[in-house]
């Protein structure tokens, strides 16, 4: 699994050298030994970065996106504050755009606000696009329509073909789709439909290696998630 984080911009963050700050930010994610910074926005105190930045995902349900605010010094940085995001609240192959109220550092007065975007996909899908319920879906995780698998991923069971792509063995073509050539009709079952014409979202992909404990997790964490995005559309 992929992460994408889009760091944009920040608000109310604390004034570190009299009336200015030399704010940058530092991203992580300790469970994945990886971490990367943005650029240093000289004399601000309402710094937008819009940076992006990926991480390689080695299991998303007991992952942490970590994000330090850091004050450029001649010296020695100083600490301004930190949030903690738990990956599994996010549903996977979702794009969350969100502000997150950071921590202060110790003997710094407020932490201020933290405008991020926060995506996670499988290898190889793009980055920061939305999969709506109801499109085409991939190993259980909605895509969008027209656009294929990722090269070379093996289909999954019960999985959907685009439109107009080439049938492999075994697989089933989408409800509705037009005949391909040397197809003969009947010879896939009749698909059944969702309530309301709406398709529900599938389970998340399973990582490789990951138990069967932090898969339930997952799972659970991306229903609950859907559950509150598609009461708050009511």
């Amino acid at each position: 699994m992929q992460l994408h984080v889009r760091v944009v911009e920040a608000l109310e963050i604390a004034k570190m050298d009299l009336n200015k700050s030399d704010p940058y930010c530092i991203v992580s994610v300790p469970q994945a030994n990886s971490s990367q910074r943005t650029k240093v926005k000289d004399n601000s105190l309402t710094p937008r970065w819009n940076e992006e930045f990926h991480f390689t995902l080695p299991n998303p349900a007991s992952a942490t996106l970590h994000v330090e605010m850091k004050d450029k010094d001649l010296v020695k940085d100083d600490k301004m504050a930190s949030l903690d995001v738990q990956l599994c609240s996010i549903p996977v192959g979702m794009v969350v755009d969100n502000w997150y109220n950071m921590t202060p550092a110790s003997g710094v007065k407020k932490g201020g606000r933290l405008h991020l975007v926060i995506h996670i996909a499988p290898q190889g899908a793009p980055a920061f696009i939305m999969q709506q319920p109801g499109a085409y879906t991939y190993g259980g995780m909605p895509m969008q329509p027209g656009m294929q698998p990722y090269p070379g991923a093996p289909m999954q069971p019960g999985m959907q073909q685009y439109p107009g792509a080439p049938m492999q063995p075994g697989m089933q073509p989408y409800p509705g789709a037009p005949m391909q050539p040397g197809m003969q009709p009947g010879m896939y079952p009749q698909q059944q439909g969702y309530p309301g014409g709406m398709m529900s979202f599938g389970p998340p992909p399973r990582p490789p290696g990951m138990s069967d404990k932090d898969y339930k997790k997952l799972c659970k964490a991306q229903k609950k998630a859907m559950k509150k995005m598609m009461k708050g559309k009511k």
